[in-house]
């Protein structure tokens, strides 16, 4: 697993984008992780993708907007 924070560690992970982005094959793990993250942070938008590709269509759709990214590292696909 692999947690990536952009733009000046996010402000200090105060996650002024306000979406998180969380790539994982198992969708149990997502929801999981979603959940949980989202009793700390109401206010922060989640975004799940199933594989690599999934997660650059994400990125590429709402980019800037993503301060956080959770993903794993071992998938089937990219």
């Amino acid at each position: 697993m692999v947690v990536v924070i952009h733009g000046a560690a996010s402000k200090r992970a105060g996650i002024m984008a306000r979406k998180i982005l969380i790539v994982d094959d198992d969708p149990i793990f997502c929801d999981i992780v979603t959940l949980q993250l989202r009793k700390r942070h109401p206010d922060v938008e989640f975004a799940t993708a199933s594989n690599g590709i999934e997660a650059i269509r994400i990125i590429n759709m709402v980019g800037s907007d993503i301060a956080v990214i959770v993903t794993d590292l071992h998938m089937p696909e990219f």
